[in-house]
């Protein structure tokens, strides 16, 4: 007998039933597992009408159905992963987040899998949540909850963030991570403003967990000794020399760096070669973020220097001590308004500060660091993902 060929009541997913004789039974859907009634008016091959698009071999648009469940409506982003689009799941219409990966490349499928298990284990108003995952052809993906708003990196293009929102913001994310690393010891290791998006309530939400590991047990990261994973703008001296004890405080570096990006509007350090980046992040001091916007409160700008201290036992321990300082700083009288050029004044995070080694860039070695830096460098298999 041949083969028949129908719709799943359940997801409008295309269907095929080997035999016609099949008819009336019921048969599992390839694409959501829903157990469908093969309908008597089951249509052969050359009846059948035109399907929906499906996910092709060489790519992906708008338009495309994936797995029958999901219909890719817009392009968002693009994550360290892959593309982001929202969509719309076929049978109700709701709104979705989709990231895409080639399926071809294993280290990404990896890496996908890998993000899906941790943001399994996360629930957090502030970490985006994911609910299904899967493959169609060539494409894998990973569908998550959808909120109307934009990265991060987007509000950032058009200009500096106002110093309270930029605080909210940070003090949101700061909240997501230190879940991560209280519950899993997860850290995400590439926090930046295209891995947090905005919604349009003003809500700061993490996600890009695709190079995150955990500190407990196995690593759940995919690189050896000698390799440093990341992105090159935002990386602690501590990831870029591929110590293994990473902690908390490499993340806080980054965290540090976001904060510092969003008020000037632009990036702590700016050169094309990525080697030349890291270098910068290893021995050089950033131009305070209050000297390159006026508007940035002293108390902000010294939080931006704890967080970036070069030596991590200068930051702060947990991530329950920064946030804590966020919200010190964000009551300080000064802050989000325009400072006089008169003698800096002792603020909250600098008094957090007091029995550390000093402001940033004073007395933690640089030069030692430097000089590490220049000897690994020369031995050590670089891999920037």
């Amino acid at each position: 007998m041949g083969s028949v060929i129908f719709e799943c009541a359940q997801c409008g997913g295309t269907m095929e039933a080997e035999q016609s004789g099949l008819k009336g039974r019921l048969v599992s859907c390839p694409h959501c597992e829903a157990q469908v009634k093969v309908p008597d008016n089951a249509a052969s091959p050359e009846t059948t009408p035109e399907p929906a698009p499906a996910a092709p071999s060489g790519g992906v648009g708008p338009g495309t159905v994936i797995r029958g469940i999901y219909k890719l409506e817009r392009l968002l982003g693009e994550s360290s992963l892959g593309e982001v689009y929202v969509g719309s799941v076929v049978t109700d219409g709701r709104q979705v987040q989709l990231e895409l990966i080639d399926g071809s490349d294993q280290e990404t499928i990896d890496r996908l899998s890998r993000e899906i298990e941790i943001l399994a284990s996360l629930e957090h108003p502030n970490v985006v949540h994911a609910f299904d995952a899967g493959q169609d052809g060539a494409v894998f993906f990973l569908a998550s909850d959808y909120e109307d708003g934009e990265p991060l990196l987007d509000h950032i293009k058009r200009g500096a963030v106002d110093e309270k929102k930029a605080l909210k913001y940070a003090k949101e994310i700061s909240s997501a991570l230190g879940y991560a690393w209280d519950q899993k010891k997860i850290l995400h290791r590439d926090v930046k403003p295209a891995n947090i998006f905005i919604t349009k309530k003003g809500k700061a939400k993490l996600m890009g967990f695709g190079i995150a590991k955990s500190s407990e047990g196995q690593s759940m990261g995919l690189t050896g000794v000698g390799f440093t994973v990341g992105t090159p703008e935002y990386m602690s001296p501590e990831q870029i020399k591929a110590e293994g004890d990473l902690d908390c405080r490499s993340d806080m570096y980054a965290m540090g760096c976001v904060i510092y990006e969003m008020v000037t509007g632009q990036l702590p350090f700016d050169e094309s070669a990525p080697i030349l980046l890291m270098q910068k992040h290893m021995d050089e001091d950033p131009t305070p973020a209050n000297e390159v916007n006026p508007s940035v409160s002293e108390e902000c700008a010294e939080l931006i220097q704890i967080c970036m201290m070069k030596d991590r036992e200068e930051r702060p321990a947990d991530w329950h001590d920064l946030v804590n300082l966020i919200k010190q700083v964000e009551t300080a009288p000064t802050a989000g308004t325009a400072q006089p050029s008169a003698a800096p004044k002792p603020s909250a995070a600098s008094a957090a500060q007091a029995e550390k080694k000093g402001k940033f860039g004073c007395g933690i070695g640089m030069l030692a660091i430097a000089i590490t830096l220049a000897a690994g460098i020369g031995t050590a298999v670089i891999k920037l993902i």
